[in-house]
C-alpha cells in the first residue's frame, strides 16, 4: 500500500518517528512536509534527533494566518496528491497541516486516516479544534489514544471507523526517555533536577492576547526556586511587542532559554519539581513521567489527565497556581493504561495492514 504522510508541526514529526519505521517495513511511505514549522529548532531538530526519514516533499508554506496558511497547502497539496496516486492519506493531531492534509485527500476522493482522532475542546473559536472536527468527519479511518475518545466520536456518529489505538505519544516517551536521560541536562541551564519548574507557553489564546499574556507573566513572577523557561518563537514575538519582555528577564529565579529539541524537552521534563504548560503534548508527557502538571488553560481537550489530582486545570490564575504549588503532599492517584501500551505504533500498522 502506498501511504502518504502529511507533517508539519513539532508534535507531528515525534509522533512520525515512532510510526514510520514500523510503517515503512510493510508498506510505501511518502513524507509530505508541509513547511507549517520551518525554524530549525520548531522542525529539523527533530528530524535530526530522532532520526526521522527525510522529507520526500518539502512544500516550504512558512507562516501566515490560518486561512491562508491552509489554502497554501491545499493547493500544493492538490497538485501533488494526484500525481503520488495514493492508496491512503495519513494525518496528524489538529494543526493546520492535519487541515490540509484532511481537505486534499477528500478532493481527490482518497481515503484518509486520522492519527490522534477525537479530543474535544468544544470551542469553535479555537483553529485546533475546526482542524480536529474537520479532519474527524473526513476520515475513513480514526484512530484514537484512549477508548473515551471512541465513545466521543461514537457520539458525533463520524462516518469513518474509529478504534482505539493508544497514543504515540506514549510510545515516543517509553522510546525516547531513555535517550532524553543519558544526554541529560544542558549544565549551562543550571537546573537543580527535582527541584524546578518547568513552564511552556505557546497557544495563540494565551500569546496573542495583551491581557492574557500579562496573566502568564505574573504568574512567572509568583513562582518560588529555580524555572526554565523554553521560549517559542511565537511567545518571544508578543513578549517584546506588548512590552513584557524585561519584566520576565529581571526574574532572578528564571531562566529564559531557546526552544529546546524533544529530547531535551523531555529531560526537562523528567527532572522537573512541577510542570507548568499549555501544550496538549507535554500535559500528556508529565502524565506519562507522573510529574505533577498545572494545565494554563480553562479547559483540556485531555480531560482523562485530570483523574487522580496529577494534573490540575488552573487557566491563567496566578493566585491558584501559587496555591497548588504550596501543598507540600497531595494524594496523586495514576490511573494506569489510560492511553495504551506504549504499542499505538504497532496497532495503528497491524490495523492499516489488514484493510
Amino acid at each position: 500500500m502506498r501511504i502518504v504522510s502529511v507533517v508539519g508541526a513539532r508534535p507531528q514529526f515525534i509522533k512520525l518517528a515512532v510510526l514510520s519505521p514500523l510503517l515503512r517495513k510493510k508498506h510505501e511511505e511518502i513524507i509530505v512536509h508541509t513547511g507549517q514549522h520551518y525554524d530549525f529548532e520548531l522542525s529539523q531538530v527533530f528530524f535530526d534527533q530522532l532520526a526521522i526519514p527525510e522529507p520526500d516533499y518539502f512544500l516550504g508554506v512558512g507562516s501566515d494566518t490560518n486561512a491562508r496558511q491552509v489554502a497554501k497547502m491545499v493547493a500544493a497539496l492538490d497538485e501533488l496528491v494526484p500525481k503520488l496516486q495514493p492508496d491512503l492519506v495519513l494525518v496528524y493531531g489538529d494543526t493546520n497541516s492535519t487541515m490540509a492534509g484532511a481537505l486534499a485527500s477528500a478532493y481527490n476522493k482518497i481515503p484518509l486516516a486520522h492519527v490522534e482522532a477525537g479530543p474535544r475542546s468544544y470551542q469553535l473559536e479555537m483553529p485546533e479544534e475546526v482542524n480536529r472536527v474537520t479532519a474527524d468527519h473526513l476520515a475513513a479511518f480514526l484512530f484514537c489514544p484512549t477508548p473515551q475518545k471512541v465513545w466521543l466520536l461514537k457520539l458525533e456518529r463520524v462516518r469513518g471507523k474509529a478504534v482505539h489505538s493508544g497514543d504515540l505519544m506514549l510510545d515516543a516517551t517509553l522510546r525516547f526517555l531513555p535517550r532524553a536521560r543519558e544526554n541529560g541536562l544542558d549544565s549551562k541551564w543550571g537546573m537543580p533536577p527535582g527541584e524546578y519548574i518547568y513552564v511552556t507557553l505557546h497557544r495563540a489564546e494565551n500569546v496573542d492576547a495583551p491581557e492574557r499574556l500579562v496573566k502568564a507573566v505574573r504568574i512567572l513572577e509568583t513562582l518560588k526556586g529555580p524555572v526554565v523557561f523554553p521560549a517559542h518563537p511565537r511567545t518571544r514575538k508578543r513578549l517584546e511587542e506588548f512590552g513584557l519582555l524585561p519584566r520576565v528577564q529581571k526574574l532572578k529565579n528564571l531562566r529564559l532559554i531557546e526552544p529546546v529539541g524533544y529530547l531535551q524537552s523531555l529531560a526537562l521534563l523528567d527532572g522537573a519539581r512541577w510542570c507548568l504548560t499549555d501544550s496538549g503534548g507535554l500535559q500528556r508527557e508529565a502524565f506519562f513521567l507522573k510529574r505533577p502538571c498545572l494545565i494554563l488553560r480553562p479547559i483540556t481537550e485531555w480531560t482523562e489527565l485530570l483523574q487522580g489530582n496529577l494534573s490540575r486545570l488552573v487557566d491563567l490564575d496566578a493566585t491558584k497556581v501559587k496555591k497548588l504549588l504550596s501543598i507540600r503532599k497531595e494524594k496523586r492517584n495514576y490511573p494506569a493504561r489510560l492511553f495504551g501500551n506504549g504499542r499505538a505504533a504497532e496497532n495503528i500498522v497491524r490495523f492499516i495492514s489488514a484493510l
